[in-house]
């Protein structure tokens, strides 16, 4: 049998193109599809076919990490003065010119472009799922991940397959890597960063399967997003405005609106909802420049929704105006793909009164778009997990108003639970952030969730490196540096509670023989910190979930937990802060979520 360092030194092969190899048909004795031109760029090859399929993603994936990470990206924004903003959309055109895809390549995907602070993920996942119970073949394009890479591109609802994922990618970074120019990055010829390769890989794949709709989901701002490469998206939305990445969009709304409102296209129409008038006159002005039709979506309450007979697939009172936004978006795409809409031109915006916006109402629901509504998943967002003794609150809210549109979702439902438990209930919470967002803020919004105890981690799953996936999270920071966060953070809830009692919440909880459901000895909840996901999950539950098990603690034993939280007879936790954080909690709670 020829080996495979054989192989791989051979003259023929190393005359052949990284794109060329890709396409060779594999040999009886080894994958030809894997001899790479520079061995130090690529994964190592497999002895079998077999072998090879079941790597190639996790090969992809360390490949990926190898690309400038999304802070990294960020900061040079910063520190060029938008110089490398508005190089993006020139980039990404380039980028997709050397896989071979052009304008007229573009035109055929069929697209839903959403932008917004708040709730432009869950507007995406309401719109893929109607479309898809409308019997259409979608393609969805979200961002970040939960805990694999490949959830951010997914086909009919589900995320693209590892053989498929791996697929694709080799053969867009193969092209990409045979045509890098480094002395000439500025004009597109370098490697693309992480969200801009996988906006263009997404591209791909969704042309490659032939969906019929492909929804993108902006990745930050608008104006120079990667995603905003397309130039005749079918519709655009804009999801509920806040302030998040000020550092890049700048620190007013207007100015967050103007970006945001950047991804309108002349004669295309697009959906707003209800906004701040600063930023609706903004938005608006930026209709009329790009003489793109607008419209607000009118929004529903739930109560109205219920006597639509649609009951949100996605829980809380405030994903009721997603899933309004996206019925106005599927309908004038499905309006405009059926060509009903032909005849009847959407007139661009002229005017410059807000109060002038033509409104779209809602006055009943195809059967489709109900059973799209009420089936509508989307992990991370509002979403609870009943187990044993415990159940789980999880919201990757990461704005001030995402962070109290969850406070508030959590106590109504935290407390409608603790009507019908018996015994003593104990109330945690779970809690870390990432970038510059501003920690004392939000947990003053979370402070009032009457909470026994806080607990603060890194968003590393594990304290041992093989338990975490390396796509779950990009390690932008050492350990040392996460763990210095969440202490830090930790600080900050110590000081926004009073100091506890001279009473040891231990000893008042022995004492009694069991824990006091009149908790008034606690004059604060205390607090713990955590060096991962796991550990803090552990020494929350304290045995009560058989999925939660810590292999290693690397030489480090979980403090004792007190005697209210041992004997209680239940207990609430609350994971929020990061969609990072939430992601590990998932992957530990529920780990064939992708299967």
């Amino acid at each position: 049998m020829v080996s495979s360092s054989t192989l791989r030194n051979s003259p023929l092969l190393k005359k052949l193109s990284i794109s060329q190899a890709l396409k060779s048909p594999p040999q009886p004795f080894a994958p030809a599809h894997k001899f790479w031109k520079r061995s130090k760029d690529f994964p190592n090859p497999a002895p079998s076919l077999t072998n090879w399929l079941s790597t190639q993603t996790e090969d992809a994936v360390e490949k990926l990490h190898t690309l400038t990470s999304n802070a990294d990206a960020i900061e040079k924004v910063i520190r060029s003065k938008a110089t490398t903003a508005e190089l993006a959309i020139p980039k990404m055109k380039k980028y997709l010119q050397r896989i071979g895809l052009d304008s007229n390549d573009l035109n055929k995907l069929s697209v839903i472009h959403v932008s917004g602070t708040k709730g432009k993920g869950s507007t995406c996942a309401f719109s893929e799922r109607i479309l898809s119970c409308h019997g259409y073949t979608t393609g969805l394009y979200t961002s970040p991940h939960l805990f694999e890479v490949r959830e951010r591109i997914r086909i009919n609802g589900r995320p693209l397959s590892k053989e498929k994922f791996g697929k694709y990618f080799w053969s867009v970074f193969s092209k990409l890597k045979d045509t890098e120019i480094p002395c000439k990055a500025d004009e597109g010829y370098d490697m693309p960063f992480y969200f801009t390769f996988l906006t263009v890989m997404a591209i791909h794949v969704f042309l490659e399967e032939g969906v019929d709709v492909a929804i993108m989901e902006v990745g930050i701002g608008g104006q120079y997003d990667p995603t905003n490469v397309f130039e005749r998206p079918v519709v655009c939305g804009v999801t509920a405005l806040g302030f998040d990445h000020t550092n890049i969009l700048g620190n007013t709304i207007q100015e967050i609106a103007w970006n945001k409102a950047g991804i309108f296209k002349r004669d295309r129409p697009a959906v707003v909802l209800p906004q701040d008038p600063s930023a609706m006159q903004v938005i608006l002005d930026r209709a009329v420049e790009r003489q793109s039709p607008l419209f607000v979506s009118e929004s529903l309450s739930r109560h109205d929704l219920n006597n639509l007979h649609v009951n949100l697939g996605i829980d809380c009172d405030k994903q009721a105006e997603n899933g309004c936004l996206a019925v106005h978006l599927t309908d004038l795409w499905m309006r405009l793909h059926k060509r009903e809409a032909q005849m009847q031109k959407y007139v661009p915006a002229t005017f410059s009164n807000i109060e002038d916006i033509a409104s779209l109402k809602i006055r009943d629901l195809h059967e489709a778009t109900v059973e799209g509504l009420s089936t509508c998943v989307w992990p991370g967002r509002t979403q609870t997990i009943k187990r044993e003794r415990t159940t789980y609150y999880l919201d990757g809210a990461h704005t001030r108003e995402s962070i109290e549109v969850c406070a508030k979702w959590f106590k109504e439902k935290a407390n409608m639970e603790k009507m019908h438990l018996g015994g003593t209930v104990i109330r945690l919470l779970i809690f870390n952030t990432t970038g510059d967002r501003d920690t004392r803020l939000f947990l003053s919004l979370l402070k009032d969730c009457d909470f026994d105890v806080a607990l603060f981690c890194t968003n590393q799953l594990s304290t041992v490196e093989s338990l975490s996936k390396s796509d779950r999270y990009y390690n932008t920071f050492s350990w040392k540096k996460m763990m210095e966060k969440a202490r830090s953070n930790q600080a900050v809830w110590d000081n926004l509670t009073p100091s506890p009692s001279s009473v040891s919440p231990d000893r008042t909880a022995e004492s009694c023989g069991r824990p006091s459901q009149d908790k008034s000895f606690l004059t604060s909840p205390s607090s713990q910190a955590f060096p991962c996901i796991l550990h803090a999950l552990a020494w929350a539950t304290q045995g009560r979930d058989s999925n939660v098990k810590v292999k290693d603690h690397r030489g480090v034993d979980l403090p004792e937990a007190p005697q209210f939280l041992q004997k209680a007879e239940h207990v609430q936790i609350l994971i929020t802060g990061s969609l990072h954080l939430v992601g590990g909690a998932l992957e530990v709670l529920i780990p064939d979520m992708n299967s």
